[in-house]
């Protein structure tokens, strides 16, 4: 099949290359190499979260939000050009699902080094300023001034400990695709103590400097849903970041360059083929990334 142009065999020391298409789920943190021509998206964003300590990713189903997150944003958070007060990061990531209290409090727990998910829920249902607590009393922390008594061993353990905090809250229009998450027609306790979490969150973390940051991603056909919490229309619009849609040679980056990646060369024939089956198709980045994996793999078995 002459889709591919194999390069040496082994030039990334491998004995097969990795398929470095992703087809219709997100990419991972892992495979951020593979995510290609998204670095100006992933700069405003952090340039969001750095003056609003909130930013809320919307755009189209399909358009990559998701993987803008953890393939993009995550791994330049975690390279230090998000400049927290601690040079670690503890990063807790849900999704609202059916149950969204208890899915933050299970993300939090380990993220804030806690053994019990429960406890944290627990703590949660008081609202307020209480995930900025959890933080502030968790090994993430330390006390601006050590306790007396404390070895300089026990110190510096304080310190290695100490971390900036990343909640990650992925697909946050399901407060209202899940029926569960409202009552008579409007959103729940859990989910109003969620998002209530998260908005005075944000501005505890602001007006005290706290290293506590949150990203959000939403179909943007549902910010005018968010007007069923009170404050949350008015934090989007301050920290809104719309994912626009690829230009061609911006499609061109991402069909070539994971190819070129993982040792190996796409035809121009099949470039161009794709750009013109995509060019008028809606959700067109998830039916690209299928079509490559299968392309790739189809390859690989016969060459």
């Amino acid at each position: 099949m002459d889709a591919w142009d194999y390069g040496e065999p082994g030039l990334f020391g491998l004995e097969e290359p990795i398929c470095p298409y992703m087809g219709l789920r997100t990419f991972t943190e892992d495979e951020a190499i593979y995510f290609r021509d998204r670095e100006e998206h992933v700069a405003k964003c952090l340039e969001r979260l750095a003056a609003e300590r909130f930013v809320m990713i919307t755009g189209a189903s399909g358009d990559g939000k998701s993987s803008l997150v953890f393939a993009g944003l995550l791994p330049e958070v975690r390279a230090g050009f998000l400049r927290g007060r601690y040079s670690s990061w503890a990063v807790a990531t849900f999704r609202p699902g059916r149950s969204p209290l208890r899915n933050m409090a299970s993300a939090l727990a380990p993220a804030l080094r806690l053994e019990s998910s429960a406890a944290v829920e627990t703590e949660l249902e008081q609202g307020f300023s209480a995930l900025v607590q959890l933080y502030q009393t968790s090994a993430l922390c330390p006390p601006a001034e050590p306790p007396a008594g404390l070895t300089t061993a026990e110190q510096r353990q304080q310190q290695r400990q100490a971390a900036n905090l990343l909640v990650i809250v992925d697909q946050f229009e399901e407060f209202f695709t899940n029926p569960e998450n409202h009552a008579g027609g409007e959103p729940n306790t859990a989910a109003q103590t969620v998002v209530n979490l998260l908005l005075e969150t944000t501005q505890l973390a602001q007006a005290e400097n706290l290293p506590i940051y949150i990203v959000c991603t939403m179909r943007s056909d549902f910010v005018g849903q968010c007007a069923e919490f009170r404050g949350l229309i008015e934090q989007i619009g301050a920290s809104q970041y719309f994912v626009p849609r690829l230009l061609r040679h911006e499609f061109v980056e991402v069909i070539k360059e994971p190819a070129l990646l993982s040792g190996n060369r796409i035809s121009e024939r099949l470039v161009q083929r794709l750009l013109y089956d995509i060019h008028h198709g809606q959700d067109q980045l998830p039916v690209l990334q299928h079509a490559l994996r299968r392309i790739w793999l189809a390859a690989d078995e016969g060459r």
